[in-house]
């Protein structure tokens, strides 16, 4: 528009001219028409939305909540399958290649290679334990020294990790003393039914996997002695402890070794 007074170009929203510094006449009204405009469109806007609110929104919601659940549970369905198929085609696979898995882990075994053999057993998808009823099953008998295995790595693991210890650590050393303390005595538990003889026939470990084991049991003893400062007098009968006992002995090793972070 222009402006009444100098008849330069202005806009209508101009309360003044830029060119003359009059005032524009037309500008309150045009803003006041333009205000009134955005509230009712506002308004309109806002009674649109109430109005639609109160019922397309409930299907609209229930039927995305729907969607997604749906969604969620096929994807769990593909996950289980996925995993079930992996695993199965791991397991064929280690039943078709029993004779050479079963020399390699008999090799782990007669060189005292406890990491390798856990990591071979994972890593192969091998599983010690076998379909029950199933006789024959080639690796069966390794499920004792298995199973003492991973407590004897957890054992080592968790000494291993006050060294060094570091206060505001992800496990505190109570968190780690009580794990070395309960892996311990799962170990000594299986180790116990060994030396009584109440496993299960078919689970006795043959004499490698005994050879094996006795070495791990004679590895805790050097880690307690060497690592957490435990007395050899003390492990004699260690064995034969209860749980209690031997909890007991793996905090009051600790606190002596480690005093002044306990």
């Amino acid at each position: 528009m222009k402006c009444p007074n100098c008849g330069a170009n202005i806009r209508v929203r101009d309360e003044y001219c830029a060119w003359c510094g009059n005032q524009n006449t037309q500008s309150g009204r045009h803003v006041q028409i333009l205000r009134r405009y955005r509230e009712e469109t506002d308004a309109t806007k806002a009674e649109l939305e109430r109005a639609t609110l109160g019922r397309v929104p409930l299907f609209i919601r229930l039927l995305v909540i729907a969607l997604l659940l749906g969604g969620f549970v096929t994807l769990i369905i593909i996950a289980g399958t996925s995993y079930e198929r992996e695993e199965a085609r791991r397991e064929a696979g280690a039943r078709i290649h029993a004779a050479e898995y079963t020399a390699t882990l008999d090799r782990l075994l007669a060189e005292r290679d406890h990491t390798a053999f856990a990591r071979f057993i994972e890593e192969h998808g091998i599983s010690v334990y076998g379909h029950y009823g199933e006789s024959g099953y080639p690796y069966r008998r390794y499920k004792i020294y298995y199973d003492l295995n991973g407590d004897y790595l957890q054992i080592v693991n968790s000494v291993m990790s006050l060294y060094p210890y570091k206060e505001g650590s992800y496990d505190t050393m109570d968190q780690i003393v009580t794990r070395i303390g309960d892996n311990t005595n799962y170990f000594y538990k299986q180790y116990d039914r060994i030396i009584d003889g109440t496993i299960n026939e078919d689970d006795f470990p043959d004499a490698d996997a005994l050879a094996a084991i006795a070495d791990m049991e004679a590895q805790i003893r050097t880690i307690f002695v060497t690592y957490l400062g435990a007395e050899e007098t003390e492990l004699t009968d260690l064995p034969g402890m209860t749980d209690a006992q031997r909890k007991f002995l793996v905090e009051r090793s600790v606190a002596g070794r480690f005093g002044e972070n306990k």
